[in-house]
Formats: structure tokens, sequence, C-alpha cells
């Protein structure tokens, strides 16, 4: 079988130039597996049979590799903590500091529920205080198709479920069989296409220069090999401030521990600092 997957894997490099090999190696025999499921291919075989006669399955695949659910404030406790702790550590230590600007970046944000769940908050956050600053969150993807409905900013009821109703009320207009985020909060993301294994920058070109306050990359690192992960946590360590911020996952509390560098500071809700 690993023979057959890297037979897989060295097509894939050879007409897309997509190095499978960051994968971590159940995660990508999972993929492999449902795509072979999804078109009726008996093994693994005759699914690069398929992918040497169907120059579209290579890319349904590489998608499928890459899609991320995301959701409104995912992981309830996580989100607890930022708005009542960690947030506002941010905004008392730019008043401190008499600095206005605060940068987060969601990496991976999928269609946009992150980004916009911590515009909410920060805007919550910001609104308490008597000083004006400028709020800067930066979401980033490789989906095109996930970005496009990110800057749209509809969603469906099943999308709603931990929002609370006064965020809800706030924050979302109803239009029909949808809501849609405000233009307030709204335009608080740029969203742009970004490549985290991309290596010669450590933070998106849209968002000019690095510095950030906050880093969201949840549930991404888990899909990735030992050495991947290190090299994505060792970007998002550069990107980031001092005195700043890093949110992970709830499997990826390993792989942070493992890159050695973030002090833990809520091991539940997977939330890490940099002095």
């Amino acid at each position: 079988m690993k023979e057959e997957i890297n037979k897989i894997i060295r097509h894939i490099y050879n007409v897309k130039g997509t190095d499978l090999n960051i994968f971590e190696p159940s995660f990508l025999r999972e993929r492999i597996k449902k795509r072979m499921g999804n078109t009726s291919t008996l093994n693994f075989e005759n699914y690069l049979g398929l992918l040497k006669t169907d120059s579209q399955e290579a890319d349904r695949l590489v998608d499928l590799l890459f899609i991320k659910h995301s959701q409104f404030f995912r992981n309830s406790l996580t989100f607890e903590i930022l708005e009542n702790i960690v947030l506002p550590q941010i905004v008392n230590d730019k008043i401190n500091r008499k600095e206005k600007h605060i940068r987060i970046w969601s990496a991976g944000c999928a269609d946009g529920q992150e980004p916009y769940s911590l515009a909410m908050l920060i805007n919550e956050v910001c609104l308490s205080e008597k000083y004006e600053f400028v709020v800067d969150i930066f979401g980033t993807d490789l989906s095109r198709a996930a970005l496009q409905c990110a800057k749209k900013g509809w969603y469906f009821s099943e999308n709603m479920d931990h929002v609370k109703y006064f965020y809800l009320n706030k924050y979302f207009i109803k239009k029909q069989d949808r809501f849609e985020i405000c233009k307030q909060i709204k335009d608080l993301v740029n969203f742009s296409l970004y490549d985290l294994l991309e290596k010669k920058t450590i933070a998106p070109p849209a968002c000019i220069y690095a510095g950030f306050d906050l880093i969201m990359c949840g549930n991404l690192l888990m899909y990735y090999n030992e050495t991947t992960q290190k090299f994505i946590l060792n970007k998002l360590y550069r990107a980031l401030d001092n005195r700043s911020w890093l949110v992970v996952g709830e499997s990826e509390a390993s792989a942070v521990k493992n890159f050695g560098h973030f002090n833990t500071f809520n091991r539940a809700g997977r939330i890490y600092s940099k002095d």
C-alpha cells in the first residue's frame, strides 16, 4: 500500500507541483480513500490509473486535502478566554504603550467564520474603552472558493449554532434563508490568498508587514507531518510581535509543545503566549 500511495504522490507532484509528503500519512491515506469511494475505484492502482486519464481528478484530490471546516466561535472555552482575558489584555497593553494598531491573523480561515468571530469580539472590547483603535484582521486561505464565500459574508441557519443571541442580533442582517455579516464587521477583515508553506515570506503580502498581536491557526497543523508543522509554527512565531498570542486547535497542543518556543497560557483552550 505504501508504494502505491508513493506512486500517487509522485504523480500529483509531476502534474500539479504539489508535494503531498507534507501531509500526515494517515490523513493522506484517508483522503485518497475518500476519493476512491467517490469515484467507485476499487484499489490504489486503479485510482492512479484514473488520475492519469482524468486530469481534473488531481484537482479534486488536492482540493479535498486542503479543505478546512470552520464555525463561528468554534470551541466555546477558547473564545470565552479570548473575549474575557486575551483581547482585553491586548487592548490594555496598547493603551499603556500609547499604540493604536491591533493586528490579528486568522491563518487558514476557510469560509471566514473565525476572523468574523474575532472581529465581533474585538469590536466589543474596543467599544468598552475610551480610546481610538485601528483594528486590522487578516483572513488567509489556499481556497479561492472559500475566500469568495468569506468576502460575501453570507451564512445559513445551520452555521449559526454557536453564535450568541447578542452577536446574532447586533452584527448579522437576516435576509430570507440566510444571515449576512454587517458592514461594520466586514470592514474589519481583509481576506487574501496565501500559502502558509511559502518559503519567502513570514506573513501574507496583503498584511504589508508582520508584527501580529494574535494569530489563530486552529485545526490546520494536525493535517501535516511533524517537519511541516515545525515549519509553519516557526513562521507564525516570527510573524508575531513581542507580548503576543497564538491559538491552535484541539489536536495540536503536542505540535506546539514539540516546537518548544511558546509559553502555555491555557492548556484546555490551546492558547499560547510569546513574550
